[in-house]
């Protein structure tokens, strides 16, 4: 069944897609259908609940980004794929951003980067509009400092 309206996820995914471009992981999953485009610059954002996941393939992601403790965790795992998730509340906030069984502030604190795990923890509980911008930054600079 499709949706007439793009979900909130829609609008995530298409604020952070563009984060993920030049990686291994592919474009955001939200496991919905809908009619229509969803466009992130819009005002206004649809709430409600949902998750959405980019995956990479864990070889992949292990060549392009070493430097990421996630690119180790999976030497003798039979599924070999690393997802970085976001899950939203009822409301549209935000209540999830983890990378393959840790949070983002966890994985910028193991690379010693507290200023960006302080920003990342401080994520949790703000508006999907709200830390989608904050979000992208942070992708970005996690993916290029663990090439």
């Amino acid at each position: 069944m499709f949706r007439k309206q793009p979900p909130i996820t829609a609008f995530v995914a298409a604020a952070l897609d563009a984060a993920f471009e030049q990686s291994p992981f592919d474009a955001g999953h939200t496991g919905e259908r809908w009619h229509g485009a969803a466009d992130p610059s819009e005002q206004s954002w649809p709430s409600g609940p949902g998750d959405v996941l980019w995956c990479a393939s864990y070889d992949e992601l292990q060549s392009a980004h070493p430097g990421l403790p996630q690119s180790h965790d999976q030497e003798n795992e039979p599924v070999r794929c690393v997802d970085f998730k976001l899950e939203f509340d009822q409301r549209g906030t935000l209540v999830l951003a983890d990378l393959e069984d840790y949070s983002l502030a966890e994985t910028f604190r193991m690379l010693g980067m507290d200023h960006e795990a302080e920003v990342a923890a401080g994520l949790i509980g703000g508006t999907a509009k709200d830390v989608c911008q904050v979000l992208s930054s942070l992708i970005a600079t996690l993916l290029e400092r663990t090439t």
